[in-house]
């Protein structure tokens, strides 16, 4: 409530939609790999979460964690499953890897179990194959490890069909982080409850002397309807660059940002400096095999191609970058907490309405660094600002983290408790034409604040004001080359508040009175006021109100970048002309005999 500025709305009041996204990998839709929650359609509160699962084993009164990957049930758990001495059976397997295709690939395993019906009532304790299975690139709906999945499918169906209540299975290939097994079947659900190891901690669970009392009640199964999702759902990073000398001046400005499902419950507020996170190219492939061989096997702090020690994670989803080796976003933030990052900051390619919450929420790992995922207009910005200190010696882009507190940052929109309805806004030009029109009113507004007084009888023309001039503020060259698809929005936002307007306009006496307060403008370069909030008083009046067309601005992604700009242009107040909608309908009337 600090801010000078009062902001309204005209069209509407101030809402947002739940987003879907859909994420590609090498020009494929892909079901298994980096997937996102499900968006839900109101703010859900925040549950206890259960992000970090295992089984375990107790041995001369000592405790030992047995970290699995909640695999998809309609169920969170079994009553035959779920006891602190569920009795497990280690399933011993016979098997070869078949011969590779003519496309050279190995497709499955043949294998025989010879103690097949010693699962029936137990949980069963089934190896992954070794096998290096090739990747799948035919049918556009198979998933690239589509072979991988089938033979662990084929495995579990196995023993379930002895009658198994439950089935721990480990990875074939060291290195190999457990993931959610979907990308082969279209009903994800198991047939009863799943959880998969990595292999160094499948070889350590298998071999424990006393299978028969395994604990599973830390092992519930993955359900999409229990996502967690933060509450609130809108937390912020901040951006801060300091730019060269003689350059802009720097620039500081918070960007929306969602906190991933999964994540620690809470985590201090770190300022670091942003870092591309870029897997060597051993590991940005498809192929389960070249996996296998050249990336699982390295440590986290090998496959980074730069050094991530105390520094904040940048990735991002562009379609040349496709993560192969490592297809889940908490995969993600394992490694890069592993190579000593500090936290996780994604860049999505996604707009406002297929922006979604990074998951799933349960994970086999105990994450302690938090997972931000972006839009698409502020992943531009961050890849614009960090080029540009690129070429700046010791001006690094860093970036500030909230607190986070029962799994969610500090909320970056205001609290919408209460409504204040439509504020009337009396629009004058002289005592013949005007009119009201009813305008949404921003929580953030200054509270109290007096208002603008109306004009005087005697001024019966607007032009003889000096006060409450409604001035338009016109977008910067770069704003509007985002807006057409003829640049980034990084190139909009980066410059801050006071480069995103290239010029203000109002009519006076019937002649069009404008202040430049950038360049260039319309392409060519033009002198330009070097204070702009003074010099656009001593044109338009010390109390004017700025005027901004939300479709002007695609960039901006929060009606709190409109008042920023119009803050730093000297407005006393803004109106946001919105875009013509249903959802959004004008009130507009005239009105009669307006007195003094």
């Amino acid at each position: 409530a600090d801010r000078a500025t009062v902001i309204c709305a005209c069209a509407g009041g101030f809402t947002s939609s739940p987003p879907v996204m859909s994420v590609r990998r090498s020009g494929r839709s892909v079901a298994r790999g980096a997937t996102l929650a499900l968006a839900v359609l109101a703010i859900l509160p925040v549950l206890t979460r259960a992000d970090f699962v295992y089984v375990s084993t107790t041995a001369s009164g000592v405790v030992t964690k047995h970290p699995c990957a909640p695999q998809h049930n309609t169920e969170n758990t079994t009553a035959a499953f779920h006891k602190t001495n569920a009795e497990a059976v280690l399933v011993t397997f016979t098997e070869s890897c078949e011969p590779e295709n003519a496309a050279g690939d190995v497709t499955a395993s043949n294998f025989t179990i010879s103690n097949l019906t010693a699962v029936n009532g137990k949980i069963a304790v089934v190896p992954g194959s070794p096998c290096a299975f090739g990747t799948h690139d035919g049918e556009e709906d198979k998933d690239p490890w589509f072979y991988y999945l089938n033979d662990f499918q084929r495995r579990v169906d196995k023993v379930i069909a002895a009658g198994a209540v439950g089935v721990i299975w480990g990875e074939g290939k060291p290195g190999k982080i457990p993931e959610q097994m979907t990308g082969h079947k279209t009903n994800v659900n198991q047939l009863v409850p799943v959880c998969t190891m990595s292999k160094s901690d499948f070889d350590t669970f298998k071999k424990v002397s006393n299978l028969s009392s395994v604990d599973t009640t830390t092992a519930p199964m993955y359900r999409t309807e229990d996502e967690q999702y933060p509450n609130p759902t809108f937390t912020y990073l901040s951006l801060e660059e300091p730019w060269a000398a003689g350059g802009p001046n720097g620039l500081e400005f918070p960007i929306p940002a969602k906190v991933a499902t999964f994540g620690p419950e809470t985590a201090s507020s770190v300022e670091a400096e942003l870092v591309a996170a870029r897997f060597i190219s051993a590991c940005d492939d498809d192929n389960y095999e070249q996996c296998a061989s050249n990336c699982w096997t390295k440590t986290a702090t090998e496959i980074f191609t730069k050094n991530l020690t105390g520094k904040i994670a940048f990735f991002t989803s562009k379609e040349e970058l496709h993560y192969g080796c490592y297809s889940m976003f908490s995969h993600w933030a394992k490694l890069a907490m592993d190579a000593g990052a500090a936290a996780v900051v994604y860049g999505t390619e996604q707009d406002v309405g297929g922006w979604s919450f990074a998951g799933p929420y349960t994970t086999p790992f105990n994450l302690t660094i938090p997972f931000f995922s972006l839009l698409k207009i502020h992943t531009d910005t961050l890849e614009h600002v960090t080029a540009e200190s690129a070429t700046r010696a010791g001006h690094e882009v860093t970036i500030k983290t909230p607190l986070i507190a029962r799994g969610a940052g500090a909320g970056y929109f205001a609290p919408s408790d209460t409504d204040f309805g439509p504020a009337p806004v009396l629009m004058w030009r002289d005592f013949g034409d005007h009119f009201y029109c009813d305008a949404g009113q921003a929580h953030f507004n200054p509270a109290p604040w007096p208002g603008l007084p109306l004009p005087a009888a005697a001024a019966a023309d607007a032009g003889e004001l000096n006060t409450n001039r409604a001035v338009l503020l016109v977008p910067s060259d770069a704003c509007v080359a985002a807006n057409t698809g003829g640049g980034t929005c990084g190139s909009c936002l980066a410059p801050g508040p006071k480069a995103q307007i290239a010029q203000l306009w109002a009519r006076i006496h019937g002649a069009s009175v404008t202040v430049n307060v950038s360049s260039p403008i319309d392409g060519a370069q033009v002198a330009y006021a070097a204070d702009a909030a003074r010099a656009a008083r001593a044109a338009f009046g010390e109390n004017f109100v700025a005027v901004m067309f939300s479709e002007d601005f695609d960039c901006f992604a929060a009606y709190g970048e409109f008042a920023a700009s119009a803050e730093a242009m000297g407005a006393s107040a803004l109106l946001i002309a919105m875009r013509a909608s249903p959802y959004l309908a004008p009130h507009m009337y005239g009105v009669a005999h307006v007195a003094g």
